[in-house]
């Protein structure tokens, strides 16, 4: 019977490896693929306009992002938790989701033009910021049919679109650019590729109906419900939004866009890192939600093995981006973001907090107790934002990425904390050793050698050392192999 047991039990980790590979695939594919045609229209910017305008666009992106959260409110991922409980009630998440998000984006329409009225802004700017709300808000109802596809663990249809978007909206970007057009043109290039999306959406969830819009699920009653459940996640979501975007609008008034846009260079960097973890969390929140209740034990071991992965890569990662942070920002961004360089060279240390806090945050997210990371974000955002004012003024954009690296570990301490107290034991300090003992050696053959052109060299020398010292288990390695064959 034991035996039994424990056939079925490997056959559940394999199962849920399985899915989580998969979807984490889909999802990776297309945001290495977003990412990647928005940091190769971002260099198109950065250089042919500019860092003056680059900052300008930034500042706008910014900005409405943060407006943005106005239009969903936590909602979407309110839905996927929920619906990957309970798949007989997507149609009645979706239906009021989708009411709930047309009115909240007009809302937030509403104030971005109010803003762009009142404020002190250059012309463009305004401009900017108007066609960005509209876009922003299309892309809002856009994410209640994806929360629906990942309920439902179907992320390869977010995948292709995403892929698609990205895409579309390079070959846009850039044949505007060399058209001499300026950054009005690329915001609402912007709005009509996230039109196009939006309608995509629409045909593959009609096509293969995985939820409908019922009126009769509707009520003010069921609304209002409805923010109440997501009032955790929309909490959450703001007060991380903000953290992530304030330093850029402190920057814009303090030290005005060029320096913006110098700024938003090296963390354009640090953000294509950090979508590993982005995207490894987002198919990670419906399969912890799905454990919770009946195999925490399982949970825990999910999580100790992300953790582990996540700190062997981080660290030699941000090691090898500090010793070759000119090379890098001269080769991407030519000769006049000579500021970025040091900007990156600390903000690219922010990646070993931000990597173990991305599997953190969806532990407590799937736990009974969601509200805890807004309690937690809120002190980030207070940290981050008295870091800021402080340093800003002080030491411009470099003060700014010291507030983010700062603010980050002690976001992994505080969530830390309460996983300890209150879910599971978890020891993070082991899993340290080993990948700081690789980067180490690493790093002394970059000072011998250092030349872009032995990025391979630099990683194989890290993963040799690692398999050397077992930081590296053959029992993951065999396991995640298995994954693969099976997926096939």
């Amino acid at each position: 019977m034991n035996y039994l047991q424990a056939q079925a039990d490997e056959l559940d980790k394999v199962k849920i490896g399985k899915n989580i590979l998969q979807n984490t695939a889909a999802l990776y594919s297309a945001e290495l693929v977003a990412k990647a045609t928005m940091f190769l229209l971002t260099i198109l910017i950065a250089r042919q306009l500019g860092s003056r305008q680059f900052g300008k666009l930034s500042f706008g992106i910014a900005l409405v992002s943060i407006a943005a959260l106005i239009g969903d409110l936590g909602i979407s991922i309110l839905i996927t938790k929920e619906v990957s409980k309970d798949k007989k009630t997507a149609s009645t998440y979706f239906s009021r989701g989708l009411a709930t998000k047309l009115g909240l984006t007009v809302l937030m329409i509403s104030l971005v033009l109010a803003y762009a009225k009142l404020a002190v802004l250059a012309t463009d700017v305004r401009y900017v910021l108007v066609i960005l709300a509209l876009a922003f808000s299309v892309d809002s109802i856009s994410l209640t049919f994806v929360a629906i596809f990942r309920a439902f663990q179907k992320m390869q249809f977010e995948g292709a679109i995403r892929i698609a978007q990205s895409l579309l909206n390079l070959t846009l970007g850039a044949y505007l650019l060399f058209s001499g057009y300026n950054i009005v043109a690329i915001a609402t290039s912007m709005l009509l590729v996230n039109t196009i999306s939006l309608i995509l959406f629409w045909s593959i969830n009609r096509h293969l109906k995985f939820a409908y819009f019922k009126f009769k699920t509707l009520s003010w009653q069921a609304l209002i419900r409805l923010i109440r459940s997501a009032l955790p996640f929309a909490v959450l979501t703001i007060l991380v939004s903000l953290y992530f975007k304030i330093d850029v609008v402190l920057i814009e008034h303090i030290k005005g866009p060029t320096q913006v846009g110098q700024y938003a260079a090296a963390y354009k960097l640090l953000e294509a890192v950090i979508v590993i973890s982005w995207v490894f969390s987002r198919a990670l929140l419906p399969v912890l939600s799905s454990l919770f209740d009946y195999a925490l034990d399982t949970l825990q071991k999910v999580a100790q093995t992300s953790f582990r992965f996540f700190i062997a890569i981080a660290i030699p990662i941000a090691t090898a981006t500090t010793f070759l942070a000119p090379k890098i920002i001269h080769l991407i961004y030519g000769n006049n973001y000579q500021q970025s360089i040091l900007a990156l060279q600390i903000l690219i240390w922010a990646i070993v907090p931000i990597f173990i806090s991305s599997t953190t945050i969806t532990v407590i997210m799937a736990s009974k107790k969601p509200q805890v990371t807004a309690y937690v974000a809120l002190g980030q955002l207070i940290i981050n934002l008295g870091l800021n004012l402080v340093l800003i003024p002080a030491y411009g954009i470099n003060g700014a990425a010291l507030a983010t690296l700062a603010t980050e570990s002690s976001n992994v301490i505080l969530h830390t904390i309460y996983i300890r107290r209150s879910i599971f034991a978890m020891r993070l300090h082991s899993f340290f050793i080993k990948p700081v003992f690789g980067a180490v050696t690493m790093s002394l053959v970059i000072v011998l050698y250092k030349s872009l052109i032995l990025f391979p060299v630099y990683g194989f020398v890290y993963l040799l050392v690692l398999w050397l010292v077992k930081g590296i288990r053959y029992s993951d390695i065999s396991l995640f192999r298995r994954l693969v064959l099976e997926g096939r």
